[in-house]
């Protein structure tokens, strides 16, 4: 299959299945050196060369196993994303992208430091307070809907090739956070769905600026008391948004503030300091989040049940169980993932802006914890936790003990051994049927265990196997 990837001639003939499975750099995978090949379609009476993901599996049927198949598109990502080679109904005949590592640990080692020296340039140093880990309690996505020739995207490193949250991302989602937050403060309501389509009214109204809109621009604009026609502009702004039905009922403290009172108010000022406004540059500087480890990769997928449905203008089709679901495959960042965050102060000698990380900062993780980012936060993606108090959630293990979860079991003839990934992202762990404790005959892919690790002639293997749920908590 590697040789038919639409690539020069003499890259094809050493991307071979086995080269590929050791490559460290997933961007270079995900961009480059997906299975892509060429197959042969006739229409209308011309045979037409096409390109398609292609990954070739064998399926057992009545205990015989079958001649080996082709699948194409999106069924042929979601079992290219896959962690394993199969079971015992279905052979994977190509490697799956993640039964091995594709991450560089020493790269992504050696750029943390970097990272770290450049963070702490701009005020973010140990001390400072302004650098923090967060651990993700869901799964992650980001970049979801980016361009890419899989259809689904993640944002990587542009060189080294692993996971990052850009620091425009964070910035957007911290800003989102602010505003929400200041808004309260002052009486300017957001408007839930019902709220925003009778606000919007009919079809000639669809433009109108909500009061969250209209907050927004007026913190956006230069408020200079030194230039009458503008400040009475502004003025009139005001005025407008304090006359929205929604902030009159609300009843806060806008309702009471002339321009000087808006300009000068604590939230206002903290705002417009740490984002900016038209003319002038905000003082805090959001970095790139990095993981701190090697961050566990899963395939996932999101199931379209109603395209026709969705597809069509509203109230066209009704959502009926006759339509084909269209179940989409992409590539996310697991759970308990830790991430290394920073903000900095955009000039690190300046009090000021050291001040405006700060705020910024406290913004950030309350958002991340809170709100989430990414790609399906509506679907509980994206959320994070501190990675201390998580610890404290973890489960008890006792001396001589340690914590993992199952990556897969029941391989070999027998269905008798599989592997187990540690929590502290060291090598996988052989385990079998026979390092089981009592009461535990088997394991399944994603269970949290606790074992104790013996060296054998063959190497490391779990012994005294348990589930966390036998283990407490």
């Amino acid at each position: 299959m590697a040789g038919q990837r639409p690539i020069p001639e003499d890259t094809a003939a050493v991307l071979t299945n086995e080269t590929l499975s050791h490559c460290h750099n997933l961007g270079l995978l995900l961009d480059r050196f997906n299975p892509w090949e060429r197959y042969a379609e006739e229409e209308r009476g011309r045979e037409l060369t096409l390109w398609d993901l292609t990954f070739r599996i064998q399926e057992k049927k009545r205990g015989k196993w079958q001649p080996v198949e082709e699948r194409r598109g999106n069924e042929a990502k979601g079992l290219w994303f896959s962690d394993q080679r199969g079971d015992d109904r279905t052979r994977l005949l190509d490697e799956p992208l993640l039964r091995r590592s594709h991450i560089d640990v020493a790269l992504l080692d050696a750029h943390r430091t970097r990272w770290e020296q450049l963070v702490a340039h701009h005020g973010g140093d140990k001390n400072s307070g302004l650098c923090f880990d967060l651990q993700t309690t869901s799964r992650l996505v980001v970049g979801l809907g980016s361009e890419s020739v899989l259809e689904t995207a993640i944002t990587l490193h542009r060189i080294y090739g692993f996971p990052v949250i850009p620091g425009s991302a964070l910035k957007g989602l911290t800003r989102s956070w602010a505003l929400l937050e200041l808004a309260a403060a002052l009486g300017v309501p957001a408007l839930d769905y019902e709220q925003f389509q009778a606000y919007k009214g009919p079809k000639v109204e669809k433009k109108r600026p909500t009061p969250l809109n209209r907050l927004e621009a007026l913190l956006e604009t230069d408020i200079n008391a030194d230039d009458e026609k503008q400040w009475k502009a502004l003025q009139g702004d005001l005025d407008a948004l304090k006359r929205e039905q929604p902030v009159q009922d609300a009843g806060g403290d806008i309702l009471a503030m002339g321009l000087a009172d808006f300009s000068s108010h604590q939230g206002v000022q903290d705002f417009r300091s740490i984002f900016g406004y038209l003319g002038q540059a905000g003082g805090a500087v959001f970095f790139d989040a990095i993981p701190v480890r090697e961050p566990p990769l899963v395939g996932d997928v999101m199931n379209v049940h109603y395209p026709d449905y969705y597809r069509a203008e509203e109230g066209k089709v009704p959502p009926s169980d006759d339509q084909h679901p269209n179940p989409v495959s992409f590539l996310a960042v697991d759970e308990e993932a830790l991430f290394r965050f920073a903000v900095g102060g955009r000039r690190w000698n300046n009090p000021d802006d050291l001040a405006c990380a700060k705020k910024a900062r406290a913004w950030l993780e309350q958002a991340l914890c809170e709100a989430g980012i990414g790609a399906k936060t509506t679907s509980g993606y994206g959320y994070w936790g501190s990675a201390e108090e998580l610890r404290l959630t973890a489960p008890v293990v006792p001396p001589g003990y340690q914590r993992g979860t199952v990556k897969v079991f029941g391989l070999g003839e027998s269905r008798s051994y599989g592997f187990i990934t540690p929590a502290d992202a060291g090598p996988d762990v052989f385990v079998h049927q026979t390092g089981l404790a009592e009461g535990v005959s088997t394991l399944k892919e994603g269970q949290e265990v606790i074992f104790k690790v013996v060296q054998t002639p063959k190497g490391k293997q779990a012994e005294d196997t348990r589930l966390v749920e036998d283990s407490g908590r």
